[in-house]
């Protein structure tokens, strides 16, 4: 098939075909660009697109307002699969129903590759990540002269059982 990409501008699409394209594309409002925008947001020459046998890369050409892809602000980048480049108002993508299977595979988004690797890691047992923290803390209280009774002050707290015993006697 063919490796097409979508550009919108004014609600309306255009198709650029870059199968064959043998050197980099230029993007902009000037005349002297291989694809030229009738759009005020985009410099003269906005950003150039280099079509290599695995990859598209993107690179900014110090445009005034820059180059966003998926909503960041971008030097130089490679496109993939459902990226969105934002020129201005106009919008270049790659146009997914033109690409074969092997090519959408080709293109698909390596940047969530650390993403997609989470979901395949385990949660730990939270109730024995707790029992370590207070084994830790108590080990760490032990090792600075600290028995478990003792609070930040230095004065021993009573326990459970004598503060019962008290209220009792108290009560009597």
């Amino acid at each position: 098939m063919a490796i097409v990409l979508r550009i919108t501008s004014d609600s309306s699409h255009k198709y650029l075909d870059i199968t064959k394209s043998l050197k980099p594309l230029s993007f902009g409002r000037s005349e002297s660009c291989d694809y030229t925008l009738d759009d005020d947001g985009c410099s003269g020459n906005h950003l150039e697109l280099t079509l290599k046998t695995n990859q598209i890369t993107i690179k900014d050409l110090d445009s005034k307002n820059g180059t966003i892809l998926n909503n960041k602000k971008i030097t130089r980048d490679r496109l993939y699969v459902d990226d969105i480049i934002q020129i201005g108002d106009s919008y270049i993508e790659l146009h997914t129903d033109s690409l074969t299977t092997i090519e959408k595979e080709t293109f698909r988004n390596r940047r969530t590759v650390v993403d997609q690797s989470a979901g395949q890691l385990t949660i730990p047992d939270l109730s024995r990540s707790q029992k370590n923290k207070e084994k830790l803390v108590s080990d760490d209280k032990r090792r600075h002269g600290f028995n478990e009774l003792t609070n930040i002050t230095g004065i021993a707290k009573p326990k459970i059982s004598e503060l019962a015993k008290a209220k009792k006697k108290k009560a009597e």
